[in-house]
């Protein structure tokens, strides 16, 4: 008795059959080569060792990546237009500068000083605040004292200027030091 569900014995070899039988002869070898390829499991001694490379290199990257902490000083020239006395130019140069570098998109930098730079007298050596105020308008000489996230001193001066330079659009940041931040100071 025949079943009433078809089969592959009740159909009739015809055409479409045989080059669906030829087709899966011939996508066999392509199963295997996709299954070694895919195969997660090293049971082959050259997969093991391709393993044990790829956790040296991702431990390199590791080392290779290990960023410290850099305090890195820039100066920075500002003008105050209408300051008629010297203290208000400096109110005016820090708040201004301030708001710029709260605004700034900064992802390495973590923390900004802003101080007033000093300089001293060719002739007596008396320091003195770098601000000048011409027909009401002031010069006013700033650092910035910023913590910046970084590889070594030079990452740490170029990240600071092209993360804090987007702020200053047109203004000078130039570095005067860098010097690497102590995570854990010795007691003494």
């Amino acid at each position: 008795m025949m079943p009433s569900y078809p089969t592959p014995a009740n159909y009739a070899p015809h055409r479409g059959v045989t080059l669906l039988r030829r087709d899966a002869q011939r996508m066999a070898p392509m199963h295997r080569f996709l299954s070694d390829i895919y195969d997660t499991e090293p049971d082959r001694p050259d997969e093991a060792d391709d393993n044990a490379d790829r956790s040296a290199v991702s431990s390199a990257r590791q080392t290779m990546s290990r960023s410290e902490q850099y305090w890195v000083t820039l100066s920075v020239p500002w003008l105050v237009r209408g300051a008629h006395a010297i203290q208000d130019a400096i109110n005016i140069a820090v708040s201004e500068v301030g708001t710029r570098v709260s605004e700034a998109d900064t992802t390495h930098v973590d923390h900004c000083d802003i101080s007033i730079q000093t300089i001293s007298c060719t002739t007596c050596g008396t320091p003195m605040e770098a601000v000048l105020v011409v027909a009401e308008t002031a010069l006013v000489g700033l650092t910035l004292e910023c913590a910046v996230t970084a590889q070594s001193t030079e990452d740490a001066e170029q990240t600071s200027r092209r993360e804090l330079g987007t702020a200053f659009d047109g203004t000078p940041l130039v570095p005067v030091g860098t010097v690497r931040a102590d995570l854990h100071p010795e007691e003494e």
